[in-house]
């Protein structure tokens, strides 16, 4: 594992990576037995001069996490805890990065071994120092953080308070400045954005007045996003832009699904930018998914006011509906039927003819992948549930194509 040179690709697979893994893998198999052994290779080099040997003290030390048992782990977590948050100040980007690593793991797996009221300031500060680090130490610090929020978050949602709290706008503030970067080198601003939907997915109450704030500035890149769309050329930039778009949508998911029916005071703004990004989208960009998603919580968390926007977003619903090549579009906006049905009650009905006679065409497609249509039998009960007895007009059809969904039987799957 000490085996690597400072110039060494990240991307190449080499003998420091091949040992690492082989070391997971043995602490998987063995548990309880490799950890003795390893931590003293660990207390021997985690000071070692050279930074090779650092290096592969951390890495080894983050390599079995997984598999031995969480009691003998504890202990020796505990103890080298301080001394990973202070490797974070390591001069070599390598061993930073490794560091990086391993304190996701440890915030993953073993995070009984953080104390809030010790560690969690001293090691929320070092992964924000990392934040502003080289690019390819972003990627694991925010796995730390997502981590560290995923772990901690109280257990009733509509709690006050959680100890990442205090470091709440602290973070999100350091993460936006590397989501407002141009580029995504080492997946460094996928990976920002992504630590920004946990971490607004696992916040408390008094984190609203940010994630208030942050809901303006994701509204405002999307819409500068769609305003430019049409200067993007080549496959290269389509591809990066579009893959921009898909994070700051799912950023705007999150946050409509935590804040849920306080979003209401920005429907009608997230309803027209999402409106402006459907119609600007190409028949298959996978942002026509990340569009009908945020719909999708925004109809769950607005419920019956949705009603308002469903005139005007219903032909993007049955052209989704229709386009049988994209299955996985298509099956979001079925589970997009149900969502609509149940938020709005006896108000579909007025859409429920023109929706049975879609997914009823759709249930007789040769084309439409097989996986779409248990979802589109489970939309029917979704659809009388809301409209009660004004179902009983499609009755018939409905019980004749379950009659017939009971016949099918699965093929035999044959084993070799």
């Amino acid at each position: 594992m000490a085996k690597q040179d400072e110039d060494d690709d990240e991307d190449d697979w080499n003998l420091s990576m091949a040992a690492g893994t082989c070391l997971s893998l043995t602490a998987q198999c063995v548990a309880d037995d490799c950890v003795t052994p390893v931590i003293q290779f660990v207390e021997a080099n985690i000071r070692h001069q050279e930074w090779q040997y650092r290096e592969a003290s951390v890495m080894a030390f983050g390599s079995i996490l997984d598999g031995p048992s969480t009691e003998l782990l504890i202990p020796p977590v505990a103890q080298a805890l301080p001394y990973l948050i202070e490797m974070m100040n390591d001069p070599v980007v390598k061993v930073k990065d490794t560091t990086a690593w391993t304190l996701g793991r440890v915030s993953q797996s073993l995070i009984e071994c953080i104390t809030p009221e010790v560690h969690l300031q001293p090691l929320i500060e070092a992964l924000m120092r990392g934040l502003q680090d080289n690019n390819r130490i972003v990627s694991n610090c925010c796995l730390s953080l997502m981590n560290l929020a995923e772990q901690l978050e109280p257990q009733d949602p509509e709690a006050p308070t959680s100890p990442m709290s205090p470091y709440f706008d602290g973070v999100v503030t350091a993460l936006m400045q590397i989501t407002g970067r141009n580029t995504n080198e080492a997946f460094s601003r996928t990976s920002a954005y992504e630590a920004i939907s946990v971490m607004v997915s696992h916040s408390a109450r008094d984190t609203f007045p940010t994630i208030s704030a942050l809901s303006i500035t994701i509204l405002d890149r999307l819409e500068q996003s769609i305003a430019v769309q049409n200067q993007v050329v080549g496959v290269d930039e389509r591809n990066s832009h579009s893959e921009l778009q898909s994070n700051i949508c799912s950023v705007l998911t999150n946050i409509i699904r935590r804040v849920n029916k306080d979003i209401a005071v920005l429907s009608d703004r997230i309803m027209t930018v999402l409106l402006q990004l459907l119609g600007a989208a190409s028949k298959h960009s996978t942002i026509l998914e990340d569009a009908f998603l945020a719909v999708g919580a925004l109809t769950t968390a607005l419920e019956s006011e949705f009603g308002r926007y469903l005139e005007t977003f219903a032909p993007y619903l049955f052209s989704a509906l229709a386009n049988h090549e994209e299955y996985q579009l298509c099956s979001i906006a079925v589970g997009l039927i149900g969502d609509i049905c149940r938020s709005l009650g006896p108000q579909s009905a007025t859409y429920c003819n023109e929706f049975m006679s879609t997914l009823l065409q759709n249930l007789q497609s040769p084309v439409l992948h097989r996986n779409v249509k248990p979802a589109i039998l489970s939309c029917f009960g979704d659809i009388a549930l809301a409209i009660e007895g004004q179902f009983g007009n499609y009755l018939d059809v409905t019980m004749n194509v379950l009659a017939q969904a009971c016949t099918i039987r699965a093929s035999p799957v044959r084993l070799r």
